[in-house]
């Protein structure tokens, strides 16, 4: 089992403003997964390096992306990050998913309003 986080834009109305919103929507969002990972990284304790050498973002489609920790020889992601009963929590992914949700949203806002900003001029 691996800690997984995915990302991605479900339903909108990019399209109907072109495809410069797409482009950089997909830009934000790859932005954002590639923040993740490497906060993860920073985060994650390491003892072998196993585990953050596991920690990569990946492109599923567009306007998806996935982060993934652990998987593979690596089987020990989730007990790292939310403890067992014997040994503590070390959480680094979902503090890393936290930090880059701050201003997400703004930021997928912000590449919205440029894009139709410049279809109208």
């Amino acid at each position: 089992m691996s800690v997984t986080f995915k990302m991605q834009v479900v339903t909108n109305n990019f399209l109907k403003i072109g495809p410069d919103a797409v482009r950089r929507v997909a830009a934000v969002i790859q932005e954002t997964a590639e923040q993740i990972e490497d906060d993860a990284k920073a985060l994650v304790p390491v003892d072998t390096g196993a585990l953050q050498e596991s920690i990569e973002a990946e492109k599923l489609k567009q306007l998806q992306w996935q982060v993934t920790a652990g998987g593979g020889e690596v089987d020990y992601a989730e007990y790292v990050e939310y403890g067992t009963t014997r040994a503590p929590s070390q959480p680094y992914f979902n503090p890393a998913v936290d930090g880059a949700r701050q201003g997400y949203r703004e930021k997928v806002g912000a590449a919205v309003r440029g894009a139709a900003e410049e279809n109208r001029g």
